[in-house]
């Protein structure tokens, strides 16, 4: 029993920085890479790692995201790599969370796989 409580502690310990809020550019810019990985694989296991198994759209969305991930074999360098991209040529979203650009570019690079699960369940494609 003592065990599980040491691995309890040692994954919550090793997670701060993917619980961590990077509010818009100004706070990304300020971190370091190792950081701003764990960010971001943090928020993308936040915004897809969740599925509502009776909803066809999230079921379609997560479907979409889960077979585009595996095939591009987007890791946590790939994901801060997007982030890096995005606040580089959009300086409009400087204002935006790390988190909402991570879920806007993997919904973006994976939306090929998503609207073919769309299509299976019924639904139009994302735009």
């Amino acid at each position: 029993m003592k065990a599980h409580w040491i691995v309890l502690a040692l994954c919550l310990a090793s997670s701060s920085a993917e619980a961590m809020y990077v509010e818009n550019y100004a706070a990304w810019r300020g971190m370091g890479t190792a950081q701003k990985e764990g960010v971001a694989i943090g928020a993308f296991d936040g915004a897809f790692g969740i599925v509502k198994p009776n909803d066809s759209d999230a079921m379609s969305l997560w479907a979409g995201i889960r077979d585009c991930t595996i095939s591009l074999k987007l890791d946590s360098s790939m994901l801060r790599q997007l982030v890096e991209t995005r606040y580089q040529q959009q300086t409009v979203d400087w204002d935006k969370p790390a988190a909402w650009i991570v879920y806007d570019e993997v919904k973006r690079l994976c939306r090929t796989a998503i609207n073919k699960y769309r299509a299976e369940a019924g639904l139009p494609p994302q735009p």
